[in-house]
């Protein structure tokens, strides 16, 4: 999972910032860092669902 403080002190610099560009690369430090945590999320996901397939009834396992 992402890192909670991380993405708080993101957003707070992101609110302080004055520098457009440094905004837009602060955002893109802030996306990327939710985008991996989306990403192990579904690996895990994938894993997990593989793993205990037999276990699980049809509706409890959904794609987005």
């Amino acid at each position: 999972m992402y890192d909670a403080d991380l993405v708080r002190r993101l957003c707070e610099r992101i609110t302080l910032e004055t520098d457009p560009e440094k905004v837009q690369e602060l955002v893109a430090v802030l996306q990327a860092a939710v985008k991996g945590d989306d990403q192990e999320i579904r690996l895990r996901r994938d894993f997990l669902s593989g793993k205990y397939a037999g276990n699980l009834g049809p509706s409890s396992v959904s794609n987005p």
